[in-house]
């Protein structure tokens, strides 16, 4: 009976060890972590760390105007929350060919003291994972018939 115990323990150990370790790995690989990797990036101007989560070159004109605008809603002293997370497939043109890209769009509410501001987030999942896409994130609240940030 007594080894039975011990048994239970050691493999309750194992799984909690292996379940600590799963999530830990996993820690930077949604959209979510994405988008927090490019605030991060955005505070300390890195640009090498904003390439890697961005679809675009950092020196577009799109990819530009977000990093001058959460910039500054930074300097505001905007507090950062998520709203909710809207996963799709969205067709996107590749000179002649149309590819289909697992998306998500993300609203991010940011609390100044001047009032409240929302950010729709496009996320593209590419093959080196989760990437923010500052060209439809620029456009998207133009197809909600809103104005763009910025």
């Amino acid at each position: 009976m007594q080894g039975t115990r011990w048994g239970a323990y050691g493999a309750s150990a194992i799984l909690s060890i292996l379940t600590l370790s799963v999530f830990y790995a996993l820690r930077d690989y949604g959209p979510e972590s994405a988008l927090r990797r490019f605030h991060q990036a955005t505070i300390d101007q890195d640009l090498q760390a904003l390439q890697r989560v961005c679809k675009e070159d950092v020196e577009s004109p799109a990819v530009q105007r977000l990093v001058q605008h959460v910039s500054t809603l930074i300097r505001q002293g905007a507090r950062i929350r998520m709203g909710f997370v809207h996963r799709e497939n969205r067709q996107e043109r590749v000179g002649t060919q149309t590819t289909t890209v697992p998306s998500v769009i993300t609203e991010v509410r940011y609390y100044t003291a001047q009032g409240v501001e929302n950010i729709f987030w496009v996320l593209d999942h590419d093959p080196g994972g989760w990437v923010v896409n500052a060209t439809e994130t620029l456009s998207f609240p133009a197809r909600l018939g809103a104005g763009r940030p910025g």
